[in-house]
């Protein structure tokens, strides 16, 4: 993932659970967060409502349609 950090677009990258798993530094600075901090953390956490609440909805609907 370092060639990632070198970019100027925001990039953040989430398991299939929905835990953040990287951010590059372009991140940081746009969504106010340290990596540190949202390292193993829901995705969620840096939505805005309704896309926060109903994000689990999402997850469980395509977890759906790979069984």
């Amino acid at each position: 993932f370092k060639i990632l950090d070198c970019l100027n677009q925001s990039i953040v990258v989430i398991n299939d659970s929905g835990l953040v798993q990287f951010m590059n530094r372009a991140s940081e600075s746009l969504l106010q967060f340290k990596t540190e901090s949202l390292l193993g953390q829901n995705i969620s956490m840096i939505m805005p409502e309704p896309y926060a609440s109903r994000h689990g909805k999402i997850k469980s609907f395509f977890k759906k349609l790979k069984s």
